[in-house]
């Protein structure tokens, strides 16, 4: 359990940092920064976060199956 909560808390580090950095390349008041910023994070949600490329039906993870 000490090294899942190891990773884990690299991970956010990782995030945290990148946040960071990003917000002071937006901080940096240049226009087309700000636009490439929005239009990344836009797309990382289109593929990892939105529904549209998951396989499996919406209620297939809700139903249990007994052999």
């Amino acid at each position: 359990h000490v090294a899942a909560g190891l990773i884990q808390t690299l991970l956010l580090a990782i995030k945290v940092g990148l946040a960071f950095l990003v917000m002071l390349a937006i901080m940096s008041f240049n226009g087309g920064v700000f636009l490439v910023a929005v239009a990344g994070h836009t797309f990382g949600f289109f593929i990892f976060g939105s529904r549209v490329f998951n396989k499996s039906h919406p209620l297939q993870k809700s139903l249990i199956f007994l052999p």
